[in-house]
């Protein structure tokens, strides 16, 4: 019977001691934890200040943190956090209530290698008199070189080997197209050079437009190239008009030409004509066209009867002379 109220009394003393403990409320709780430990240079260290406290009934106490700088210590401080509340880990009871949990994360990080230590900091309950700071532990954590360990040089990557770009469609087509256009002006230059042949015979004498679209034409049938009898034609058919009324017609564009010949007095219909045949010999030229069968004995002939209709234009007294015509006939 004694064994009994023995037990009995000392559990009455355990639940009214336990009752104590929670109408006095537990103590704050200050945690910092470091993540990672270990870094390199420059990289983030995440470290998380926590302190917990009853949340009981009564008036609500909001801690105070430190008020951060740009360093914590010797370690640079990145970015600092706010300050967030959630439920602690203690269970609730009629007295004390819940208990409250106010965090804040800082990212630091260190350009030196060695360890670095966190001094402590502060963070105050309460205001006034009644005040009370609570410090953090030192803590530490360790920073490592990214150079490597010792004296060894950093060995060069060797040279990548050289790679060989893929050859498309569009490169034969691009080396098509520049092949043709060096055999077009290849076969101007050697047009320009034998018309400048042509000039130096006449050196000393002047130069009978018509004598010299006549022999440069009689040259150009027998080429084989319909483009360069196309570029021949345009070039001597400029020519001709350019000695004929005394301006520069082969340095002129197809409109300006045009412009010039009406401006000389030319029929429309003669203009008309030469302004067709340096068009049909510029899409040749440029425009790479093909021209059709017999095509280009065509516009031979037709060179020379626009050339003569020119040439009747501007020298009348030449076609009235007798015989003339006989001549021109035969």
């Amino acid at each position: 019977m004694s064994r009994v109220l023995t037990l009995s009394a000392a559990g009455v003393a355990m639940i009214l001691g336990g009752f104590a403990a929670s109408a006095a409320g537990e103590l704050p709780t200050l945690t910092l934890t470091l993540s990672p430990r270990e870094i390199k240079v420059g990289d983030l260290v995440e470290a998380v200040l926590t302190i917990e406290l009853d949340a009981g009934a009564g008036e609500p106490q909001f801690p105070t943190f430190p008020n951060w700088q740009s360093h914590w210590g010797s370690a640079e401080i990145r970015d600092i956090g706010k300050v967030t509340r959630s439920a602690g880990d203690g269970d609730s009871d009629a007295v004390s209530g819940l208990r409250a949990r106010y965090s804040q994360t800082l990212l630091l990080t260190s350009f030196r290698p060695g360890s670095v230590t966190l001094p402590p900091e502060a963070v105050t309950l309460g205001g006034g008199e009644t005040a009370i700071e609570y410090l953090t532990e030192p803590a530490t954590f360790e920073v490592g070189s990214v150079l490597p360990v010792g004296d060894q040089p950093l060995e060069p990557k060797p040279p990548a080997p050289p790679r060989s770009l893929p050859v498309g469609s569009r490169f034969w087509w691009t080396a098509g197209l520049l092949a043709a256009l060096a055999v077009g002006l290849s076969a101007l230059l050697l047009m320009r050079r034998r018309a400048d042949a042509a000039d130096a015979a006449y050196a000393g004498k002047p130069i009978d437009p018509w004598d010299a679209l006549k022999s440069a034409l009689d040259q150009l049938a027998t080429a084989r190239d319909a483009e360069t009898v196309f570029t021949g034609l345009s070039l001597e058919l400029r020519r001709y008009l350019g000695r004929s009324l005394a301006f520069p017609a082969a340095e002129s564009t197809t409109t300006e030409l045009r412009r010039r010949l009406l401006r000389s007095g030319l029929p429309s219909s003669v203009c008309g004509d030469v302004v067709r045949l340096l068009v049909e010999a510029d899409a040749v030229k440029f425009a790479k066209r093909i021209p059709a069968p017999g095509r280009v004995l065509e516009c031979l002939e037709q060179t020379r009867v626009t050339a003569t209709e020119v040439r009747n234009f501007l020298r009348p007294e030449e076609v009235s002379k007798p015989g003339k015509e006989g001549e021109e006939a035969a």
